[in-house]
């Protein structure tokens, strides 16, 4: 299959969690506001213009909960955030640290366990919610939601 040409944005280079949920919503609003003439005036229909997606991590998401809300009135964009929650961040396993710390250490200054419900954490804020535990369903819910819609995918820890 040849390949889509399609925009790619990171936020503050490839490792920051800082807003990163917020400046997902923010190019999705701008990736559909065309000619209209503000944020309220937005408007679309199936099939019109594409969906922002945004993949995290859980602690990415935990950091940047608040951007989850919208305002009453407010527009929202055809945002799909994917989570992928390994109940913290397994990410630092790889470092240098996680071989020579202590595990207590290690697993309370740096994987910095969660087990945050995300199905309600996404119904408080009036989200569509997907668990997307196969590919099969990651697929689906891909094309399934327009969103705005929050697929976690759980990982192994």
């Amino acid at each position: 299959m040849p390949g889509k040409k399609i925009g790619v944005h990171a936020n503050r280079g490839l490792a920051g969690i800082d807003g990163t949920v917020a400046t997902a919503t923010g190019i999705g609003l701008a990736s559909q506001a065309g000619g209209t003439t503000g944020p309220r005036d937005l408007q679309w229909g199936d099939g019109e213009r594409g969906i922002t997606r945004v993949l995290v991590g859980d602690l990415t998401l935990l950091h940047d909960a608040g951007s989850l809300l919208f305002g009453d009135g407010e527009a929202k964009p055809r945002l799909q955030v994917i989570v992928g929650n390994d109940d913290g961040g397994t990410i630092f396993d790889g470092l240098e640290v996680a071989q020579a710390a202590p595990a207590d250490a290690m697993t309370r200054v740096q994987l910095t366990p969660q087990h945050v419900p995300l199905e309600t954490l996404a119904a408080a804020y009036g989200w569509e919610y997907v668990l997307a535990g196969t590919r099969g369903a990651l697929e689906q819910a891909l094309v399934g939601s327009a969103g705005p819609v929050l697929i976690e995918v759980p990982l192994a820890r």
